[in-house]
């Protein structure tokens, strides 16, 4: 295990809307863990960006592309199979596709569709707030 972690856009587009730095993005930087993102990922996070509705949430467009550029420069291209059948949103199996394909300890989303799963493999599957709760003890163990 890697303290690798797959951050849904579900995730990403509430951490900008919020504006609010994000404390994994942070963690990612300071090497605490290590993100990474296919191909299929980033492109689902461009178009989220690119909606109306979530333009009209996000209130600085110079914020949205430095938040993506260090998401990008601080995580890793992973290459997926595009073999995963397992969400009942099929659109989110490239989440649990690619934290397998990575082998990711962590899948972090605001989606309930992924929520429900738990787990799958060895890869947890939480919401931020039970990533912090649980996950820290982990980390620093790790570290």
């Amino acid at each position: 295990m890697t303290n690798l972690i797959v951050l849904d856009t579900s995730f990403i587009i509430a951490s900008i809307i919020s504006n609010k730095d994000s404390q994994i993005l942070k963690m990612a930087k300071s090497g605490k863990i290590n993100l990474c993102y296919s191909d299929e990922t980033f492109q689902e996070l461009e178009d989220a960006l690119k909606k109306k509705n979530n333009k009209k949430q996000i209130s600085n467009n110079g914020k949205v592309a430095r938040f993506v550029a260090d998401y990008k420069y601080n995580a890793k291209r992973v290459s997926t199979t595009k073999e995963v059948k397992i969400c009942r949103d099929p659109k989110d199996d490239k989440f649990i596709d690619l934290a397998l394909c990575a082998n990711a300890d962590f899948i972090i989303s605001n989606d309930k569709d992924l929520l429900v799963l738990e787990s799958f493999n060895h890869v947890k599957i939480l919401d931020p707030e039970d990533f912090f709760r649980t996950s820290s003890l982990y980390i620093n163990q790790k570290i």
